[in-house]
C-alpha cells in the first residue's frame, strides 16, 4: 500500500492558508484551502509542475488560474463560492432547540442529542455512534422521561 506523505505547510497556490497538524480521523486527500480550493499533496507542492496527483492541475497551472481569478475579483474565497449556506434546523428529538447548522454535531441543550445528519436519514440505526440510541428510540425515551416529570 502506497502511503501518503504529510507536512504542514502553507498552500503553495495562494499563500492565505496554512495546512496545520492533522486531527485524528482526517484524510488527508480531502484537506482543501478554503481560499483558493487547492487540495493539499506534499508530492504536487514539492514538484510545481506535477500535473495528476490529488490536483488535475499543477500547482503551476492552479497557481495562474487563481492569479486571473483574484485580479478579476480580489474578494475571491474558494469556501464562499463552493460551500453550502448554513441550514439550521429544529432538533429532530425534542423539537425545542434550533441547529444552526445541519450535521453540526452540536449536543442539544433541551434534550441531549447530538445533531448527526446520518442518524436522522436512518432513525432506526447507528445507535452507539454519535447517540447511545438510534434517533427513534433516543426520541422514545426523551418522550417518556418527560412525561414522569
Amino acid at each position: 500500500m502506497e502511503s501518503i506523505v504529510y507536512q504542514p505547510m502553507e498552500c503553495p497556490v495562494c499563500g492565505k492558508f496554512y495546512f496545520s497538524e492533522l486531527q485524528e480521523g482526517d484524510d488527508i486527500r480531502r484537506l482543501q484551502c478554503s481560499k483558493c480550493g487547492w487540495r493539499y499533496d506534499y508530492e504536487q507542492a514539492a514538484d510545481p509542475d506535477l500535473k495528476h496527483g490529488n490536483n488535475t492541475q499543477s500547482v503551476n497551472e492552479y497557481r495562474a488560474w487563481y492569479e486571473a481569478v483574484i485580479a478579476d475579483n480580489p474578494e475571491y474565497d474558494y469556501s464562499d463560492e463552493h460551500c453550502p449556506p448554513a441550514q439550521p434546523h429544529q432538533c429532530p428529538v425534542c423539537g425545542e432547540h434550533l441547529f444552526k447548522d445541519k450535521d453540526s454535531f452540536d449536543m442539544c441543550p433541551v434534550c441531549g442529542w447530538i445533531d448527526d445528519g446520518l442518524m436522522e436519514d436512518n432513525p432506526n440505526k447507528w445507535a452507539g455512534s454519535s447517540n447511545d440510541l438510534c434517533l427513534n428510540d433516543y426520541r422514545d425515551r426523551y418522550l417518556q422521561n418527560k412525561q414522569s416529570s
